[in-house]
Order: C-alpha cells, then sequence, then structure tokens
C-alpha cells in the first residue's frame, strides 16, 4: 500500500453513510461504491447495518419496478419514486434478481454465516454494480 493509496482512501470525504455506498452500488459505479465502503469501514461502521440499509435500497428499487408501482401502493413519497423509477431503468428483472441474490448472501455471512463480514459487504457492492452491467 503506498501513500496515494492511503490518500484516495481517505480524501475528499469524511464520513461516508450506507446509504451513500448503496447508491453508488446501484447507479453501478463500482469504484465509488467500493472507496465509500472503505472509508465508513475505516471509520468503524458495523457489516449488518451497511447490509441492512443497501438491501432496503434495494428492495425499493424492485418495488418500484412492479407494474402499477405509485407512491401510494408503495408508501414512499414522489420524490423517492422519481428517484427510483430513473435508476430502474438501468435494471431489469434478472439483474435486480442477481442483485438481491448478493444482498441475501452477504446478510447471511455478516450475521454468523461468514469467516469475514467486511469482505462479505464488499463482495455484495461488487456483486451489485456487477449485475447492473450484466443487464
Amino acid at each position: 500500500m503506498t501513500v496515494e493509496d492511503v490518500h484516495a482512501l481517505t480524501a475528499g470525504r469524511v464520513e461516508s453513510t450506507a446509504f451513500a455506498v448503496a447508491d453508488a452500488a446501484i447507479a453501478g459505479r463500482e469504484q465509488d461504491a467500493l472507496q465509500l465502503l472503505q472509508q465508513a469501514q475505516l471509520a468503524g461502521a458495523d457489516p449488518v447495518p451497511i447490509v441492512a440499509a443497501i438491501a432496503s435500497k434495494m428492495r425499493s428499487l424492485a418495488k418500484v419496478t412492479a407494474p402499477g408501482a405509485s407512491p401510494r401502493t408503495l408508501g414512499m413519497p414522489d420524490w423517492m419514486l422519481r428517484n427510483l423509477s430513473r435508476e430502474a431503468r438501468h435494471w431489469n428483472d434478472r439483474s435486480l434478481a442477481r442483485a438481491l441474490e448478493a444482498v441475501a448472501r452477504a446478510d447471511h455471512e455478516v450475521k454468523g454465516a461468514g469467516r469475514d463480514p467486511q469482505w462479505s459487504v464488499q463482495r455484495m457492492v461488487m456483486g451489485i454494480c456487477r449485475a447492473r452491467r450484466a443487464r
């Protein structure tokens, strides 16, 4: 690891949240998502809430793709539905299924079934990004 590597991981952002990681992953920005994840982990973020936040965003994305989805039927504000609908255009049923499988696997692993929770979360982020690209 070089000084440049450390600087790239720690410069520019003071704090990273699980939702920022989720947004980057869902948008398919793998490098950004992994960097945000690394920053969150360096700040001491626990893997379980990170997976939970990403799972929540992925479930919302899947709901938006359902036929007849509306703010009222989904129980979400208009702005959220608009943002998710814009992102949903880059996903299909198969890619969503792959991403949700990656989330489910990571959820299982970070809750005790895996050996390295941080690696499980990283693999999940990569899986989501790759699923989006493979659509």
